[in-house]
């Protein structure tokens, strides 16, 4: 007899999961239907929210009104993110014992690296802008060569920038340039 109660409960809970999607691909397809009526994303949300008394369809129809009006992309800030400072290596040889890395010509090397992370708020998702071809990176403080960028990175999602810097010649400080956008949620 426990068996058989088990399964009915277990019948039950799924039924009550299907029955939760339904109502949510319900207020999608309701939204989706009138389309035409809305030119724009406050407009869609005006005219669907009327009559919803339930935060959960109030979510799903701010989803809903999203992809059907996606937010665009938008210039927020520029921002300056700066090294640790290397060491001073003018003039030194590589040596295993004494340095850390071996730089162009057999001088010593130093190797610093800038990280930045984006976090969105309440209000907004923010990305750091895609750099095709050349890494945002240069020299702040210190001699303006003798150095190499060893790798530069942004995440699939622009939310983490990493650049790997190597230096042998006086004290440098590098910098890098990002552009940060953002958009409503």
């Amino acid at each position: 007899m426990p068996v058989i109660i088990l399964l009915v409960i277990k019948f039950f809970e799924i039924l009550l999961r299907e029955v939760i999607v339904m109502k949510k691909l319900f207020f999608c397809i309701l939204i989706l239907m009138n389309v035409h009526a809305y030119e724009n994303y406050d407009e869609c949300i005006i005219n669907s929210m009327t009559g919803v008394t339930s935060d959960i369809a109030a979510k799903e129809i701010k989803k809903s009104c999203r992809n059907l009006f996606p937010s665009v992309w938008k210039l927020d800030k520029t921002i300056t993110v700066v090294s640790s400072k290397t060491k001073n290596n003018d003039n030194k040889l590589y040596q295993e014992k004494f340095c850390d890395n071996r730089g162009a010509g057999g001088y010593c090397a130093d190797e610093v690296e800038i990280r930045k992370a984006v976090l969105d708020d309440n209000k907004y998702e923010y990305r750091i802008k895609t750099f095709f071809e050349n890494c945002p990176v240069g020299v702040s403080s210190g001699p303006k060569s003798h150095y190499k960028i060893l790798n530069c990175t942004l995440n699939e999602n622009g939310k983490i920038f990493n650049a790997k810097i190597m230096g042998w010649t006086k004290p440098q400080i590098f910098k890098a340039t990002l552009t940060i956008e953002k958009r409503l949620k």
